[in-house]
């Protein structure tokens, strides 16, 4: 967030002048302790801070105690702190508040409250704030009708009925696409899969494309915006959402033949399936397509589907009671040439938990 004079002393030192008032030090202190798993140290130093009325803790404060890291995980406190923030005139915070009302966190998603705050701290001269408002607008949403509209997609065409496939063009701009790869290029893992036997999730050579996550706090309200437009499309809630994924295929990488439900007779995912519920239905949305090949493949249809730039595919992995459906079976098949950018969405069977 906001540099500090306090930066780079040892932790001893940021504490005896944190104790003497300076709640730069206070600040800097509690980043320290939480990078050194001592939560508890970290909150009662930020909190300190921000009782003191430092913008930059109240706003870091809130944030933690929305996603509960460091903190414990109560929205709605993490969301009166924020605002304490934004009343002060803090342009950080009048971004953060935007993407939380985006995202609909505490309450539903509210995009028009969403882009007055952006504005209001892009003319603050927030420079995330400037690019993300610069993106929206040039996506041709300008003004409430458009957001209307953007919020409005068509709906997708059936490409199979059994296993249950649509597959619809112009769900995202090109420019959104775009925007997604380029918060993604830095910071791609090797994807992994759930491992049945041992539980928890490994690398497996039936999977060699790599691939980074996105929780709350590392989207923003260009990205909030493209995932309700595929919520809208696919007609599967927003909140049901798992926390996007936008995978990398370079030349000869490929995801194999695999289902997406998570299998309620193995009793590893039986505390996951508890907690999170299944896996209902998967979107996925090609971010480019300066590549070739790589398209996805139904196995029990004996068919691939791929889509221009912005164009979204989307299946149910279950049957109609809830089961999971076997015909749901397909692969991302090699790329042959170029590399392929997609955006990967679980929609889950209910509301799913802030992470």
């Amino acid at each position: 967030m906001t540099d500090t004079t306090a930066a780079g002393l040892a932790p001893a030192e940021l504490a005896r002048k944190a104790q003497a008032g300076d709640m730069d030090a206070a600040l800097l202190l509690a980043r320290q302790l939480l990078e050194a798993g001592k939560a508890e140290e970290s909150f009662n130093w930020m909190l300190l801070a921000a009782k003191d009325g430092h913008p930059v803790a109240i706003t870091e404060l809130g944030l933690r105690l929305i996603v509960g890291n460091g903190a414990p995980q109560d929205p709605p406190a993490g969301i009166k702190w924020i605002d304490v923030a934004v009343k002060a005139g803090f342009p950080e915070a009048v971004r953060w508040r935007a993407l939380l009302l985006a995202a609909g966190v505490a309450g539903p998603p509210n995009f028009a409250a969403a882009l007055n705050l952006l504005e209001a701290a892009a003319q603050a001269d927030d420079g995330p704030a400037q690019a993300q408002l610069l993106a929206i607008q040039e996506c041709g949403i300008v003004n409430d009708e458009a957001l209307a509209a953007f919020l409005n997609p068509p709906a997708p065409l059936l490409f199979s009925e059994s296993p249950w496939v649509v597959a619809g063009e112009h769900i995202l701009p090109e420019l959104m696409c775009q925007w997604w790869i380029a918060k993604a290029a830095n910071q791609l893992e090797k994807a992994r899969v759930h491992n049945p036997e041992l539980g928890g999730r490994t690398q497996d050579s039936i999977r060699t494309n790599s691939g980074t996550g996105f929780g709350i706090l590392q989207t923003d309200v260009v990205m909030q915006l493209g995932l309700a437009r595929i919520a809208a499309a696919v007609g599967r809630p927003r909140k049901w959402q798992e926390a996007p994924n936008v995978l990398h295929y370079a030349v000869g990488e490929e995801y194999g033949l695999h289902y997406d439900f998570l299998d309620p007779a193995n009793p590893h995912f039986a505390a996951g399936l508890s907690k999170f519920g299944q896996r209902r239905t998967t979107a996925l949305v090609y971010l480019n397509q300066n590549f070739m090949e790589g398209q996805t493949w139904f196995d029990a249809i004996q068919k691939h589907a791929r889509t221009p730039t912005g164009g979204l595919i989307a299946f149910d992995n279950v049957l109609g009671d809830g089961t999971p459906d076997k015909r749901s079976l397909h692969a991302g098949l090699p790329v042959t040439l170029g590399e392929k950018w997609l955006l990967s969405v679980w929609i889950r069977d209910r509301d799913q938990p802030i992470l």
